[in-house]
């Protein structure tokens, strides 16, 4: 029998594209590990395609986002993808898409279950109330071979404790109002060995808030007790609380009640107002002693004036005394004694001699 060569032909094509597109199912992807996926650890995705057909190009899908694409070559290796889960990725789908000589075809969804540590408050949501006790609690997987649990309030440590598996690692907690606003978490420290790197030798937990809340108090500083009011002369009481939630703030025994930290009062005031501070925890208050009081300034003033003008009158009354001694003079002829002339004449304060001449007789008697 001879066989025609162009007969046989056709049929090895038809045979061939039949024997791809079978081999089609065969595109699947699957996780280079047997056991759980931890958080933060490496792990690899493969894209596994038949040798019967050729792939130019794969593309990597997480969820519907394209995240990694690569060129194939003839001697190319089995396409894989690096991945390093997070908490964020427990429950995502991974595909891989090749372009293939006979068209573009995708593997199936894997899904990733990713095993991490968490920290909860135990039996209660929310915040919390200060100086009441809580527990938090740190779940641990059981797939995950861990040997001690620490415990961490803000950045520093504040129990450890040697992993027990029949028990769930608690941290017992008594916040104060200091603690508005911190944050725990725990950390499991992993049976590793001594070449695993150190960023895997820990699960740590995401971060826990806590809100306090507290009753409120009262500034003392801005408002004592006792409060001195000068007749005529309002004065202004400022009530300030600090409380979480914030607290509303009131007087009362006054008349009318008054809404607000502010509150104006007089010496005409007839009970001693209170100041009430409340939130959602409770409620404190103080009581105002209100001491009227004499204004003496101006009587001090008018003294102060009085005595002024009295020591005034008295310097001048002296000032003029001495003014008028000193002008006049002042001489004493107490054991003076006469002293003869000695024919000066004082002019200029000065003594000038006077020439005298001796008359005779004869000069007597011509005078008229």
């Amino acid at each position: 029998m001879t066989l025609r060569l162009d007969r046989i032909l056709p049929i090895c094509l038809i045979l061939d594209l039949m024997w791809q597109l079978l081999a089609l199912d065969d595109i699947s992807i699957n996780l280079n590990h047997s056991g759980p996926v931890i958080e933060s650890h490496q792990y690899r995705l493969q894209c596994h395609i038949p040798n019967v057909v050729q792939a130019t190009s794969v593309k990597w899908y997480k969820r519907q986002s394209l995240v990694y694409q690569e060129t194939l070559s003839g001697n190319s290796k089995t396409p894989e993808l690096t991945i390093v889960p997070n908490r964020t990725d427990d429950g995502v789908q991974y595909r891989c898409e090749a372009e293939l000589n006979v068209g573009l075809r995708s593997s199936k969804h894997i899904s990733i279950q990713v095993f991490y540590v968490s920290i909860t408050t135990v039996n209660h949501t929310g915040p919390v109330i200060e100086s009441h006790q809580y527990r938090l609690q740190c779940h641990i997987p059981n797939v995950v071979q861990a040997t001690s649990v620490k415990w961490y309030k803000k950045q520093s440590l504040v129990y450890q404790e040697s992993l027990d598996i029949n028990k769930t690692p608690e941290l017992t907690i008594v916040p104060n109002r200091t603690d508005d606003g911190a944050q725990y978490r725990c950390e499991a420290e992993l049976n590793a060995g001594p070449f695993v790197p150190q960023r895997l030798k820990q699960l740590t937990s995401d971060l826990l808030s806590i809100t306090v809340h507290f009753k409120p108090t009262i500034n003392g500083t801005n408002l004592p007790t006792k409060v001195p009011v000068f007749r005529g002369y309002p004065l202004v009481l400022v009530c300030e609380a600090e409380g979480n939630p914030k607290p509303t703030v009131s007087w009362s025994q006054t008349n009318p009640a008054v809404n607000g930290g502010n509150l104006t009062i007089t010496e005409l005031i007839s009970q001693n107002p209170v100041c009430t501070a409340i939130n959602i925890v409770g409620s404190t208050s103080r009581n105002i002693t209100v001491v009227p009081t004499e204004d003496y300034l101006p009587l001090i003033a008018g003294l102060v004036a009085v005595t002024v003008a009295i020591i005034s009158v008295i310097f001048v009354f002296i000032f003029s005394i001495y003014y008028k001694t000193a002008k006049t003079g002042h001489y004493s002829l107490k054991d003076a004694k006469p002293s003869p002339q000695n024919g000066n004449i004082a002019q200029n304060g000065k003594d000038n001699p006077l020439h005298m001449k001796k008359l005779s007789q004869s000069d007597i008697l011509a005078y008229p």
